[in-house]
């Protein structure tokens, strides 16, 4: 997928110089990523070639070394005479020799820096004894982290230099990396609930470690609204599922993540209405008016179970516990739940991942209604207000199709343990059972994160939007008519017009209702959120969390002089539009 078109996306949603920003920060950043090499850097002198060339200019000879090492070679075209010839046959030389000999014969000196070698034109003048300047400023350790409970990774664990301040922690699937000194190096691996372990680095690049859990660990933390409490504390109110323990197949919003994975938690989707979201009752019916949906919670933010794509989601936490969710007010009454985006934590290479699946739909049990031989046979009886009009019409199957749905994700992730960045984009296009009942939506993300003076202050942005079309209109009207509608009526007369009959005023051609309607809404939510944590001492952070979403919707419906309001109501065509605007800030301050 094109980035220019996400970056189109998004200036399209808002033209604000945040987003602006906040756009360009990433792409800068993913240019200028650290792709980490997963092996130990060599010096020239060390590393050995196998090398054939035959009355060869320079450049070929540069990317020949290039192709058969990992070096890169960094030089402006004017410093090199492309017009000298090399030849050279060795089996086994190191790549600092080879270069010797090329400084000798075109002037040339070189400066290794890790993987990258610069070249520069040696003075006339000048008199250099060593042409070869070689700086290794590290190994870089990778490896993952797993529990020796499940052999799963482990996300959020500790990776220190011993000694120092220096360090990263594993991502979401537990993998990490880390440049070290040199072989001396001890890596300090720590995480809560677990037994710290410590590795001298050796020889080795690949550490792969197994935590142990630690059963004297009865302090361990649960985050619970704004604070924390011990786990010991609390009781089974509350509940966390994690993304590898989600529902899979085809989901709509968070809410179907979490079907069946939850004790006493309902979760439902009232019709199939393509646009609508799962209904959850986490603690009863408290009154009669209040309603029973819970207050959802988006990274800190209060959104809905759709905010966020279903494929961007880390975690959700359910708050059943009145106590757990006094913070929110009467807000939290019907329960909390607290939805976790993926987060892109430490070290980490630039990597691209895409997923897409596709899926169809079917009514699986269909109401039963009178075929239209059946309700010949009630005329036949001569009941009141039966009529054959000498069709045979299966209204359900006019007005239903097999809708297809796709869904494209992509995430783009990349940094270093002081500054990273992650971009996740998602593409849905639902298709519903009745015919033109579509949900098209695109939710971009971008996360940006940065620390400073040794991991003191540490500064979190992020953008999240979302832009959603569908048809708007009178759906549930034209499922109730395909119901209702007299079985031996046709969709249309002789003349080629839709079948109405008037006089009958509690319904009215299902397809024709679904034909001569038009609409469509659209929703764009465009949320900006942050946060700013100071840690002046130990044990002690300083926090500042803020909001802005900003909410647009807007719908045109229209009915036009075809349709049964002109031949019943004689309105002779019937249009609207309606608008709608919203925007909610929400600033925090905590201490702990």
């Amino acid at each position: 997928m094109d980035l220019k078109l996400v970056r189109q996306i998004l200036f399209k949603m808002s033209k604000g110089t945040f987003y602006v920003i906040v756009i360009n920060c990433l792409f800068l950043s993913a240019v200028y990523a650290n792709n980490a090499s997963a092996q130990r850097i060599q010096s020239v002198k060390e590393a050995l070639i196998k090398i054939k060339v035959q009355n060869e200019n320079l450049l070929n000879v540069l990317s020949d070394i290039e192709a058969r090492t990992d070096y890169k070679f960094s030089y402006r075209k004017e410093d090199l005479d492309n017009e000298l010839r090399f030849t050279a046959k060795y089996s086994n030389i190191s790549v600092a020799d080879v270069l010797l000999k090329i400084s000798k014969q075109a002037g040339l000196k070189f400066r290794q820096v890790n993987n990258s070698i610069y070249i520069s034109k040696k003075d006339q003048f000048e008199e250099i004894d060593e042409p070869l300047e070689i700086i290794i400023q590290g190994i870089t350790i990778t490896g993952s982290v797993t529990s020796s409970e499940d052999n799963k990774g482990l996300p959020g664990v500790n990776v220190i230099v011993k000694g120092t301040s220096q360090g990263t922690v594993t991502d979401v699937e537990g993998n990490y990396s880390i440049q070290v000194p040199d072989e001396n190096t001890v890596l300090v691996f720590s995480s809560v609930g677990f037994t710290s372990q410590e590795f001298i680095i050796g020889n080795q690049i690949i550490i792969d470690v197994v935590l142990a859990d630690d059963a004297t660990a009865l302090d361990e933390i649960v985050v619970v609204g704004y604070g924390t409490q011990k786990r010991e504390e609390l009781t089974n109110a509350v509940s966390s599922v994690k993304s590898e323990d989600f529902a899979k197949g085809f989901v709509t919003d968070a809410g179907q993540l979490i079907r069946g994975k939850v004790a006493g938690v309902g979760i439902v989707k009232p019709d199939a209405n393509p646009t609508s979201e799962s209904q959850i009752i986490l603690r009863g019916v408290n009154t009669l008016m209040s309603g029973t949906q819970p207050l959802v919670i988006v990274d800190g933010v209060p959104g809905s179970l759709s905010t966020v794509a279903p494929e961007d989601i880390e975690s959700i936490d359910i708050l059943k516990d009145g106590s757990a969710a006094a913070i929110y007010g009467t807000r939290g009454a019907n329960g909390v739940v607290l939805i976790t985006t993926k987060k892109n934590n430490g070290d980490q290479p630039l990597s691209i991942n895409y997923s897409t699946y596709v899926s169809v739909q079917q009514i699986t049990k269909k109401l039963d209604v009178l075929t239209a031989q059946e309700y010949r046979e009630i005329v036949a009886k001569n009941k009141p207000g039966a009529f054959d009009d000498g069709a045979s019409t299966n209204w359900l199957d006019e007005i239903t199709r097999t809708p297809i749905s796709q869904v494209h994700n992509l995430s783009i992730r990349g940094g270093n343990a002081n500054s990273n960045y992650l971009l996740n984009l998602n593409y849905r296009n639902i298709e519903g059972i009745i015919k033109k009942t579509d949900n098209n939506v695109i939710t971009p993300r971008i996360e940006i994160n940065h620390s400073m003076f040794n991991n003191k202050l540490r500064i979190n942005a992020n953008l999240l939007a979302k832009q959603q079309k569908y048809w708007a209109g009178w759906y549930d009207r034209v499922y109730e008519y395909a119901l209702l509608y007299n079985p031996t009526s046709p969709v249309k007369d002789v003349n080629g017009n839709w079948y109405e009959d008037p006089s009958r005023n509690q319904y009215a051609n299902p397809v024709a209702w679904l034909e001569e309607t038009d609409g469509e809404a659209e929703r764009n939510t465009v949320t900006m959120y942050g946060s700013l944590v100071y840690s002046p001492i130990d044990n002690l952070d300083i926090k500042a969390f803020v909001s802005h979403k900003d909410y647009k919707y807007s719908k045109g419906y229209s009915e036009s002089m075809n349709h049964i309001s002109t031949v019943r109501d004689g309105k002779n065509g019937y249009a609207s539009l309606s608008t709608n605007s919203e925007l909610e800030d929400l600033m925090e301050l905590t201490a702990q």
